[in-house]
């Protein structure tokens, strides 16, 4: 097991090519492959684990500003709706 920022990372071989794993501090695991080599697993996965840091700060600002009634429930849903679905987004 490897470790980035505080994150568990495993990486596994399998027939297919390479497996990256993550396990997520909130408790579920996050899986991606399959990829030609240990080091694009790695990549693959530290770049996600960057994008949920980087989301999960940004919802921490999108929150305080809810609390401060800068934006109403509708701002603050659209907001953290986006935040997330640039985590989980696909490039291609």
């Amino acid at each position: 097991m490897m470790h980035y920022l505080g994150q568990q990372i495993e990486l596994t071989q399998e027939n297919s090519g390479w497996v990256g794993i993550w396990w997520h501090s909130a408790g579920y695991r996050v899986e991606m492959g399959f990829f030609p080599t240990a080091t694009s697993a790695w990549d693959a996965i530290v770049e996600l684990i960057q994008r949920d840091f980087a989301v999960r700060a940004l919802l921490e600002v999108v929150e305080e500003w809810l609390d401060l009634e800068r934006i109403d429930d509708r701002e603050y849903s659209t907001s953290a709706e986006a935040l997330i679905e640039s985590v989980i987004a696909v490039e291609g």
